[in-house]
Formats: C-alpha cells, structure tokens, sequence
C-alpha cells in the first residue's frame, strides 16, 4: 500500500512538473544543435529558396523528433510506473522486453522518417548547387539516446 502512495504521490508531481515546465519552454528549440541558416544578401536566389528548403526540411525533422521524443516519455514514464507496481521478476522481464521492443521501433521508425526526408532535401539542395551533408545530432528519447540525421550546408 505504502508502494503505491509513493508511486502515485511521484506520478503526479511529475505530471504537475511537466505541465509547468511547458510554459517556460516556449521559445525553445528542442533539440539545440538543429542546423538553421539565414539567407545572405550576396546570395542569387535560387541560392536562397534552396537554403529556405533546408530550413524547412530541418523544421521537419525538428518536429518529428518532437512527437518521437513525447510518445517516448510517455512509453518511458508509463513502463517505470508499470515496473515499480510489478512484484512478480517474471512479469517485470516481460514489461522491459515489451518497453524494449517498442523504444526500439519507435526510434527505429523516427530515423528511417528521418532519413528519407533529409535525402530528398539534399537531393534538392544539391540541385540548386548547394554542397550539403547530413549530420547526425544525438538526440534523447526516454532512456535512449540515438541519432537523427538534418541537414548541414557545407558550401554553395
């Protein structure tokens, strides 16, 4: 019984906790090393509208990493809560295998999500001569960290 008061008296300190922090965190990116460029005035503009679409395509990733990183919070939150409760070893070997296989498919699609939205944009950027590369930015998801792949300007 003294288990579960904890346990509930954390979960919801927690909820309480990260309903605050949303406030504070508005202006944030949420992964800071996401690549930005701002478009110079010595540039042509086919120059530009391609460095715009590498922006967007990185705001793309940005917002994909977003969702991936709140769904694996939730997955997190919701097997460490889901642990504490279990007595039975048995049980809690099938809840972190069960946590294991669906952090791992949730990361897994994220990058591939990734992958293919970066490889069209540098297709196009180097279309319009930009010289770009992808870069991997470690990136934390629940208890994981992994790296997902935006856009980086090398040279036009």
């Amino acid at each position: 019984m003294f288990k579960k008061s904890i346990t509930m008296f954390s979960l919801v300190f927690l909820m309480f906790l990260s309903m605050g922090m949303g406030a504070f965190a508005d202006d944030l990116t949420v992964v800071e090393e996401m690549p930005y460029y701002e478009v110079e005035t010595g540039m042509s503009e086919e120059i530009q509208v391609a460095i715009a679409d590498i922006n967007q395509v990185n705001a793309q990733i940005e917002a994909e990493i977003t969702a991936a990183q709140a769904a694996a919070a939730t997955l997190y939150a919701n097997y460490q809560s889901n642990l504490a409760a279990e007595e039975n070893t048995a049980a809690k070997a099938q809840l972190t295998a069960q946590y294991e296989t669906e952090i791992t498919s949730l990361i897994s699609q994220l990058q591939l999500t990734a992958q293919q939205i970066t490889l069209a944009g540098i297709e196009r950027s180097n279309a319009a001569g930009i010289q770009s590369e992808i870069a991997f930015v470690d990136t934390l998801f629940g208890d994981r960290n992994a790296k997902i792949d935006p856009i980086i300007v090398v040279g036009w």
